[in-house]
């Protein structure tokens, strides 16, 4: 550091009462500043004395840059989806006219109908966002596509392991909702690897098209940008519907029936939301009927054809809250057990008795199996046939068929017959 005394021109100024010099402290310049600042923004030689000039200032419009904005992606929404916090960034007075701004309409005289444009929608569905951000409001949307985070690493680095991202319309497809794969269900992984992200982005895949609840943690008005979280949806209905709160009696316990969303279909389960508990059902606990494909079951055009977004009910088998962290976040999500069929009367009861020896029926092909081939009697009941052995070509799924009863189960309320 540079010392600079600026002290009186003579004896005869001290000796007249002027202030003794006072040291100052001046950090010491490079030469290129000087010579852009100018040597009288430096010190002042008339006054003697010290002038600091114009300070030097960040430009217009460049706000100092947040550290969370210069993390890679896939951190900076890790932070912004942590539970118990939100963000709300508002855009400029500038920046609202553009977005909001709409082309003149021209409306006669005495016509009072109102057409909504899109910057309607936009400023409705901005003030929802913000109001679940604020005040925690569970709102709804439908999953459109599956992305995936951006990652500082190569694809070819045997570290690599990918992270996904669901994208949720919501309302008209003004702001879609980002929510990451592990704030939209909770999955039992202790330790990531590339196959196990393969597995999950299956999973996410099979719930395009579903409506789901989320949270908001983060929004932003310029730029559209929304992260939801639908564990928080989750955890807030499941703790309200299937726990005790303030010694009343839960809304939902074991053995009641519930109105279901199917949220994913995949070959061997499907998953639903039971009034805020994600409940995976077995294909056992589908149909009192036998199903080789829960996805394809609509082949023998039935009622029971199963889809994404549909509704169910299901009878609750058993439902305990059950704490989980996700990163820094807690929640409390309900593991539940379900059953579709369980919620309807049994067929093979009720129409058991219809069904003769002897009688020929016609049917369509459900399952070929190594115990034999089930045939789907109008909906009804299954028929057991043994394989064909000579004399007919092997059967094919949804083919429809001819059987002939030949001998029933009373206590298992089994038929058996053969191929025609």
């Amino acid at each position: 550091m540079a010392k600079l005394d600026l002290q009186a021109d003579s004896i005869e100024q001290l000796a007249k009462g002027i202030n003794p010099p006072k040291k100052v402290k001046v950090e010491a310049v490079a030469m290129d500043d000087v010579k852009k600042l100018g040597a009288e923004d430096i010190v002042s030689e008339e006054k003697g004395s010290l002038s600091t000039g114009t300070p030097l200032k960040r430009g217009p419009g460049r706000p100092k840059k947040r550290k969370i904005d210069m993390m890679p992606e896939a951190d900076a929404i890790r932070l912004h989806v942590q539970r118990n916090t939100h963000s709300v960034q508002k855009a400029s007075d500038l920046a609202k006219k553009e977005i909001y701004s709409s082309e003149h309409v021209f409306v006669e005289d005495g016509d009072e109908a109102f057409v909504e444009t899109d910057s309607t929608h936009r400023k409705e569905e901005w003030l929802e966002l913000v109001a679940s951000a604020n005040e925690h409001r569970i709102l709804k949307g439908t999953i459109t596509s599956i992305t995936e985070i951006s990652s500082t690493k190569d694809q070819d680095d045997p570290d690599y392991i990918p992270d996904f991202m669901a994208k949720v319309r919501f309302k008209t497809g003004q702001f879609n909702v980002n929510i990451p794969s592990y704030v939209l269900y909770h999955y039992h992984y202790e330790r990531m690897n590339r196959a196990m992200a393969m597995d999950i982005q299956k999973n996410m895949m099979r719930r395009l098209g579903a409506e789901i609840d989320f949270v908001v943690r983060y929004v932003d008005e310029k730029t559209g940008t929304v992260y939801g979280d639908r564990l928080s949806a989750l955890s807030m209905r499941g703790v309200r519907n299937y726990t005790s709160i303030n010694g009343r009696k839960p809304n939902i316990i074991p053995g009641m029936i519930v109105q279901a969303k199917i949220i994913a279909v995949a070959r061997e389960y499907i998953t639903v939301d039971a009034a805020g508990a994600e409940i995976r059902i077995p294909i056992e606990e589908i149909s009192w009927l036998y199903m080789a494909d829960a996805r394809e079951f609509d082949g023998i055009k039935t009622s029971e054809c199963y889809r994404v977004g549909n509704r169910v009910n299901v009878k609750i088998l058993s439902a305990e809250p059950k704490k989980v962290k996700v990163f820094n976040s807690y929640y409390t999500l309900i593991e539940a057990t379900g059953s579709i069929k369980q919620a309807k009367a049994n067929p093979r009861l009720k129409y058991f008795a219809e069904f003769n020896p002897g009688d020929f029926y016609a049917g369509v092909i459900t399952g070929i199996t190594e115990a034999g081939v089930f045939v789907n009697l109008d909906n009804k009941m299954d028929c057991v046939c043994k394989h064909p052995t000579s004399g007919r070509r092997m059967p094919i799924m949804g083919e429809q068929v001819v059987v002939r009863i030949n001998s029933k189960d009373e206590e298992k309320k089994f038929i058996y017959g053969s191929l025609k």
